[in-house]
């Protein structure tokens, strides 16, 4: 039917909707540009195209990158860590705690390609040390269900620490919560979406929080 419609169209409606569409899509380009500009990402989160991600995510729920805007996606964060640890109710699935550690490879490699990797790597070594001796682990097995809690408390425990707390050490916290996440989405059904919708949050969070403060 559209493309009846279409045909029968007169050549300049046709060509009214298509300028239509050019500005729309010019409009959201430069919408982005302006959020990405506010923002002021470092070159790293251009690069990895986090900077475009968070401009879009913060356009789509229409907040600003300032505290306001910061405390509103945390809490859409929380709201979905709460509709996946309703849907982990019940489940038997377990997650592996080397697995998690195992994210921890890239960020080592990260610390130690500089001339005094020591602070670093030993920030590292004490977060891996602090995962392996948690009083609510035993073993390598986890349910699904204390991973979950853990990635959500991790995630939940960094808010504001940006800044007071030494970066290898966020980043290697950061790096076995997702590995958590990554694992808890492989063995339930159904939490790949939420997390993915999480992780994009993350993101935005990374380069929008460090923008606030």
């Amino acid at each position: 039917t559209g493309a009846l419609w279409g045909a029968a169209m007169p050549g300049s409606f046709k060509a009214a909707g298509e300028a239509g569409t050019m500005l729309s899509r010019g409009g959201e380009a430069v919408s982005r540009r302006l959020m990405q500009s506010a923002l002021k990402p470092t070159l790293k989160q251009l690069k990895t195209g986090d900077a475009r991600i968070a401009a879009d995510t913060l356009l789509d729920y229409g907040v600003s990158p300032n505290a306001k805007g910061v405390d509103k996606i945390r809490g859409i964060v929380d709201d979905i860590n709460t509709e996946i640890s309703d849907k982990l109710a019940g489940s038997r699935a377990n997650v592996s705690r080397q697995k998690a550690l195992d994210y921890l490879a890239g960020i080592r490699a990260k610390a130690g390609n500089q001339v005094s990797p020591t602070a670093d790597m030993g920030a590292i070594d004490r977060v891996a040390d602090d995962f392996m001796a948690h009083p609510r682990l035993t073993g390598d097995i986890i349910p699904v269900r204390v991973a979950q809690d853990l990635k959500k408390g991790t995630y939940k425990a960094l808010k504001g620490q940006y800044g007071q707390v030494r970066g290898a050490e966020i980043e290697a916290q950061k790096a076995i919560a997702r590995g958590l996440k990554d694992q808890i989405s492989n063995v339930v059904p159904g939490i790949g979406n939420l997390n993915a919708q999480e992780t994009r949050l993350l993101k935005t969070l990374d380069v929008a929080e460090r923008r606030a403060l």
